[in-house]
């Protein structure tokens, strides 16, 4: 099957009744640094109405990917679940509607399969003008700072919570060429 822009917007409209993140590692790397998580795994969103919205390692394809499903139909293998209920950047998103996603779009081509376009970053606002972004990336760590996110669909989960930052690495970001082979 292939994801389309159309199949993204069925979570426009929705209620956030449920966030989940996962690592994927059994060190649990889980960097919570300022306004943003970064995490080895994924993020699993539920819905009023029962959707599941899943962002995350993808092993058959060997790169982030998303799914209408529970981060478990992604990724099989042994996962840990990450405590974010009581967290400051994640509870006021419970109980708010998605309102609008602005999605930059990844193709990836390999030999034998066909062309399927993923979702790298998405970029959320809720009915109530809360914004956050995820997507897959690599960064460079310097003076134990985190910085210089490019795009990279075989990277890094990052949640942006920081809206200056998001705008700024979403900008910067979708630029790119960000084709996969």
């Amino acid at each position: 099957m292939i994801n389309t822009e159309e199949q993204f917007n069925r979570i426009i409209g929705k209620q956030i009744t449920g966030i989940r993140l996962f690592n994927v590692n059994e060190s649990l790397f889980d960097i919570k640094d300022c306004d943003r998580q970064i995490v080895d795994g994924g993020i699993e969103f539920e819905f009023d109405d029962g959707t599941l919205f899943t962002f995350g390692w993808d092993p058959e394809l060997q790169l982030m990917n998303y799914k209408f499903n529970s981060f478990a139909m992604l990724y099989a293998d042994r996962f840990f679940t990450l405590d974010i209920q009581e967290d400051f950047f994640w509870k006021p998103l419970f109980g708010q509607i998605i309102a609008k996603a602005d999605v930059h779009w990844t193709c990836y081509e390999d030999e034998g399969i066909d062309a399927v376009k993923i979702p790298d970053m998405i970029l959320i606002q809720t009915d109530k003008g809360d914004r956050f972004m995820f997507g897959a990336f690599k960064f460079e760590v310097e003076n134990d700072t985190i910085k210089k996110f490019l795009v990279d669909s075989e990277e890094w989960l990052v949640v942006f919570f920081d809206q200056e930052e998001m705008t700024e690495v979403f900008e910067r970001n979708k630029l790119l060429d960000t084709s996969v082979n």
